[in-house]
């Protein structure tokens, strides 16, 4: 029963925080939070076979970034890993590159500019209907564009596919300015 009561209270801390209209662009602390009840979620789905490594320096907790950004990479990282336990690093630094790399398969190589393009899966064991829409990646994509930065995807040496996001360098600034709150 405590189990269940904690993950209903990290559900409703999920739903308020996906609901709140008030925020299009959130720092990065409180995604991080958010992703963390998410990540608590998915592991009671699918089993504690997954983790995640978060390598962010506090000054960079401030960042700016569209609201649920994470959310959809950890959730992809989760659907494909390659192996029984799979792993997500997720890395910011100072000069605004934010890496999400997992442990995964990874994708082929023709298929690296297409990932963002809507529904757009790379191959056939992801065209599964219970796998997921083609959306999110796309829908971080534009997020990321349209506040002016960069989205990109590349295989890791050794495995696993990374989602390299650079952030625009205006985004860096102090996140109470409620310029920057989007």
């Amino acid at each position: 029963p405590q189990r269940a009561q904690q993950l209903i209270g990290r559900f409703i801390g999920i739903l308020r925080y996906s609901i709140n209209n008030t925020k299009h662009n959130v720092t990065v602390k409180d995604d991080l939070k958010y992703l963390q009840d998410y990540f608590v979620i998915q592991s009671t789905r699918f089993g504690a076979n997954f983790s995640y490594e978060i390598d962010i320096d506090d000054a960079c907790m401030e960042f700016i970034i569209p609201k649920l950004l994470l959310q959809p990479l950890l959730e992809n990282s989760i659907k494909y890993k390659a192996k029984e336990t799979g792993r997500l690093r997720i890395t910011l630094e100072e000069s605004g590159r934010l890496t999400l790399a997992d442990d995964g398969p990874g994708v082929p190589e023709e298929a690296l500019p297409k990932l963002f393009d809507v529904f757009y899966r790379s191959d056939p064991a992801r065209k599964n209907p219970a796998g997921g829409s083609g959306l999110g990646l796309a829908i971080a994509a534009k997020a990321v564009q349209g506040m002016g930065g960069t989205i990109r995807a590349f295989n890791v040496p050794g495995g696993g596919l990374a989602i390299e996001i650079t952030l625009p360098k205006e985004e860096h600034g102090d996140a109470e300015d409620p310029d920057h709150r989007g």
